[in-house]
């Protein structure tokens, strides 16, 4: 099973036209995708998919010390990470085969994921 991780900067407001080309490429081939919960990018990946009527989607969200819940999810499936931010998307680029990154350039969070990811296509986006 291909399992795709898609992360990006919380300050993109919108999906470039080249991103939502390799969502729609991710869509085609049936990939698994798994998401964080956060804004910006995770929220409008998460939006697009709804839209498209893909379901072969899951978020991921940072339990902390076991009280967090997922800030959004869209009626996708859910899975706590024990931790904090940083230890739910090392866990994610621990299950991902591929990696999709839609990076400000300026995100610690995303930088982080794009060296973890061993295969990974980055999307640069100017805010």
């Amino acid at each position: 099973m291909t399992i795709v991780m898609i992360s990006g900067s919380r300050s993109i407001k919108n999906l470039p036209k080249e991103a939502i080309a390799s969502i729609d490429k991710i869509i085609e081939l049936s990939f698994e995708i798994i998401i964080g919960d956060a804004p910006g990018v995770d929220a409008l990946i998460q939006q697009y998919l709804k839209l498209k009527g893909y379901d072969k989607v899951t978020v991921y969200y940072a339990m902390f010390n076991g009280l967090g819940c997922p800030r959004n999810s869209n009626d996708y499936p859910t899975v706590g990470i024990a931790g904090n931010y940083v230890d739910r998307d090392t866990q994610l680029c621990t299950i991902a085969n591929y990696g999709l990154a839609i990076w400000d350039g300026r995100s610690k969070g995303t930088r982080d994921n794009i060296a973890r990811v061993k295969c990974i296509k980055v999307i640069a986006v100017i805010v």
